[in-house]
């Protein structure tokens, strides 16, 4: 569980062991340099086995990607006749789940283990009607939305530490008019929409592994390691999407909607590893070495996304859940989202 948890946030990879220590310091003794190779050896694997597998050519520009498509649909609304305004609460996730199609997804037959990326976000957004405050003309059919939202990833696991965060605009325009199709509210079309706006994510996690171990060399004394491994990642994005959507009411109390959106996007994801460790033998000599994460030092996401998005919404009077699913059709990426909402 804890793994899965670590995955989620920093969906690093076994391939080829990517954590590594270079430039050992082997320290003066000849005899121990075997032993103190091994302490070395240790700390590696100790790291690595935290680290879920993925491909290292692909791994940053799934990150970023991931990062883009994480809070997709959770800044504007597809689904509410806003009078006033709107306030809602979402958690979303966007992942690179490489070559995987729509029915191995529906069909659970996924390994997310073998991601290229995963991002992670929670968002507030507070909608207005401008037509309430008086708008008239053009601006009598827009509604302004604005997100933001902070998590602590030590919420899923101590060792963590860090900061996500995402702050968006969105503006949503309508282009055709609502229309009853079946009387007594069992079906009415709800018109054509534009959304516009600007989102911007960030995460920058960290990973600390504690490396202590204890070896006795027979007739040379005992070798001590001490000491933390921390390894993450940093990714920053900006996008600006484009939407056409439109939804249908039926039987009253549901929505469900869909649409198209396209992406310009912009940003980068770097991975961070930082090795603090001192071996010594009988507490008498300290020796050393540098860490290495084989992921590349940098990668940045598609510069245009094209995807669909399909959702569908539950309407308790004033109180309304929705849920979201989007795609882009060619690549492994998908978002997933899910809010509880007031209108009025």
């Amino acid at each position: 569980m804890i793994k899965l948890l670590i995955f989620l946030l920093i969906p690093y990879t076994l391939w080829a062991g990517p954590f590594k220590i270079t430039n050992r310091n082997l320290g003066t003794n000849p005899a121990l340099e075997a032993q103190i190779n091994t302490l070395f050896d240790q700390i590696e694997i100790e790291v690595n086995a935290q680290l879920p597998d993925a491909d290292q050519s692909t791994y940053l520009k799934g990150m970023a990607n991931a990062s883009v498509m994480s809070t997709k649909g959770m800044g504007t609304s597809y689904t509410n006749e806003i009078i006033f305004t709107e306030f809602k609460y979402s958690t979303g996730i966007g992942v690179d789940l490489g070559a995987v199609g729509f029915s191995e997804l529906v069909g659970g037959e996924v390994d997310f283990e073998t991601a290229r990326g995963i991002g992670i976000q929670q968002s507030f957004t507070l909608g207005v009607d401008l037509s309430a405050f008086g708008a008239s003309g053009f601006l009598s059919d827009l509604e302004l939305f604005f997100n933001y939202g902070t998590l602590d990833p030590r919420v899923y696991y101590a060792s963590l530490k860090g900061r996500i965060e995402n702050i968006g605009f969105h503006g949503r325009y309508r282009l055709g008019e609502k229309n009853e199709i079946l009387s007594f509210g069992l079906l009415t079309y709800g018109g054509l929409f534009f959304h516009f706006g600007y989102e911007q994510n960030t995460a920058d996690v960290k990973l600390t592994v504690r490396t202590n171990y204890s070896q006795t060399a027979a007739g040379l004394g005992t070798l001590s390691s001490s000491g933390t491994a921390v390894i993450g990642t940093k990714v920053q994005t900006y996008s600006i999407p484009l939407e056409l959507s439109t939804y249908f009411d039926w039987l009253s109390f549901m929505t469900t909607h869909f649409g198209l959106g396209l992406d310009l996007n912009f940003g980068t994801a770097k991975s961070i590893v930082e090795l603090n460790q001192s071996i010594t033998y009988d507490s008498d000599i300290t020796v050393g070495g540098d860490a290495s994460l084989d992921l590349g030092q940098s990668g940045e996401p598609s510069s245009l996304l094209v995807r669909w998005f399909v959702g569908h919404q539950i309407h308790l009077s004033l109180l309304k859940i929705n849920f979201n699913l989007g795609h882009v059709p060619g690549t492994g990426l998908w978002n997933v989202n899910a809010g509880i909402m007031l209108t009025y």
